[in-house]
């Protein structure tokens, strides 16, 4: 679900700093990212840093084998976040879709963010730079 621009003030739920501000990422700007997404997973399982994720490499080499066996189980909203200095990035928000273990009913996902403590593997997000190709920022919830 790509969320337009005006949904962006939901992102202060996720902890995240606010952003400068918002923009409507495209249907061709998220298929980029899905492509590239999968690479970028496999690449960070030797690599956290390669994905922003320096702070918790050992955490993250062992959760991101268990999102790339079920990448194509989750669902996925898409915004499009502008930071102080101008930068565009897609910030993905990841969870468990319908009938799989450890997902919640998340009915609304179509209009809000949806937000959940720990959870696991089955949680996460990641940011995409749609100039450059590159990801950042990503994190895995954890468990209770």
């Amino acid at each position: 679900m790509i969320f337009p621009a005006t949904r962006v003030a939901q992102v202060r739920w996720l902890g995240l700093e606010q952003p400068a501000g918002a923009w409507t990422p495209t249907v061709a700007e998220v298929a980029q990212l899905e492509r590239l997404l999968p690479a970028a997973l496999q690449r960070g399982v030797e690599a956290p840093e390669s994905l922003g994720g320096a702070s918790r490499p050992d955490w993250l080499r062992s959760e991101i084998p268990q999102i790339l066996a079920h990448l194509p189980e989750y669902r996925r909203q898409y915004v499009g976040l502008v930071d102080a200095q101008g930068q565009r990035t897609i910030l993905v928000r990841a969870f468990a879709g319908p009938g799989v273990d450890g997902s919640f009913p998340n009915e609304d996902w179509l209009q809000n963010l949806v937000i959940v403590d720990d959870g696991g593997f089955w949680y996460w997000q990641i940011e995409f730079d749609p100039k450059t190709g590159r990801f950042a920022r990503f994190d895995s919830n954890g468990y209770a």
